[in-house]
Parts: C-alpha cells; sequence; structure tokens
C-alpha cells in the first residue's frame, strides 16, 4: 500500500530528532541509512492514530512516537533515508504542514511551495530487533508549542531498546 500522510512539521520533527542519532548515512546495509515511519491505528490500547519513526544500527534501536491529530484509517509503514528527512523538516517553518505520498519507489515530500523527491526501500527490508532480547526503556517526552493564535500540544513518546551485541541474559556487556 502507498503511503499518504499529512502532519503538521513538528508531529514529525520530534520523534525524528529522537532517533536519528542511530542513523548513519553510510552503511553496509542501504537500509541502515534509512528511519521507518509507520502509522497505527486503534489497537486494543490506543484509540488516537500514532505515527512512529524509527531507527536502527543493528546494536541499537530507537522509536520516537506522535499521536496524530487527522484521522488515519489504514496502517502504513514506509522507509526514507533518515538524515535527509530530518534536514527537509528543519528547514521548514514551525507551523508548517508536510504532507509525504509515495509513488513507485520515490516519496514525494511538499510543503507549501516546498517539493523534495527521496527515495524509499521496501519496509520490509527494515531490520526488527527481538524485543525479548533486548533491553527497553520507555521515555516520555511532552512538547507545547505555541502558534499565532492558537496554542497547539503534541505528545511524542520513545521507546528506546537498547541490545548489546554479545549480551547474554542476565549480565552486562563486557568492554573489548
Amino acid at each position: 500500500m502507498n503511503m499518504k500522510l499529512k502532519v503538521p512539521r513538528d508531529t514529525l520533527l520530534q520523534p525524528l530528532q529522537m532517533v536519528i542519532g542511530v542513523v548513519e548515512q553510510k552503511q553496509t546495509l542501504p537500509v541502515l541509512s534509512h528511519v521507518l515511519l509507520k502509522t497505527s491505528v486503534n489497537s486494543s490500547k490506543q484509540t488516537t492514530p500514532t505515527l512512529s519513526v524509527t531507527g536502527t544500527d543493528l546494536e541499537v534501536e530507537l522509536i520516537g512516537t506522535s499521536l496524530l491529530e487527522n484521522d488515519i484509517t489504514t496502517n502504513q509503514k514506509i522507509t526514507l533515508p533518515g538524515k535527509k528527512l530530518i534536514d527537509i523538516c528543519k528547514t521548514l517553518p514551525e507551523n508548517a504542514t508536510v504532507e509525504l505520498y509515495q509513488e513507485k519507489e520515490q516519496v514525494i515530500v511538499k510543503s507549501g511551495r516546498s517539493r523534495f523527491t527521496l527515495s524509499s526501500l521496501p519496509a520490509e527490508e527494515f531490520p526488527y530487533m527481538d524485543p525479548a532480547l533486548s533491553n527497553a526503556f520507555t521515555a516520555l517526552a511532552v512538547a507545547v508549542n505555541r502558534g499565532s493564535d492558537k496554542t497547539h500540544s503534541s505528545l511524542a513518546r520513545a521507546i528506546i531498546q537498547a541490545n548489546f551485541a554479545g549480551e547474554q541474559k542476565g549480565s552486562m556487556p563486557t568492554g573489548r
């Protein structure tokens, strides 16, 4: 399914900033330079649609989540180059709306009169860490953004999963 998403800039930028630290541009696997964007709707635990952004270097996986204001009706996922996407988001005005839509293996990112074309890789190629092998920590970040005539609140949650290479169950990783 082709992704179509329209969100405020900060709804995309906040979780992206949380995960970008593990994303490197030059990787042996091209998909590791990408982030996974995934929308989720109405699971048993949530009633508000969410956007999650995942980045990994195969040792550490970071997931940042934002609540979506608009009515997303389907679960969607796509991968985009992480550094390019964050650079685009940072250059846009604070109150900008970002539109993402997929055309074959390319994703168009639009905001106002700006238009960017990014290459995408299949979301199925994005590596997931086994939750049973990782230590999970949850951090909650709340940001309040004030517009000129209204106050806009957004909630971002990062789920940080650290998986140390070679870690034995119940032991601490050793330095080499």
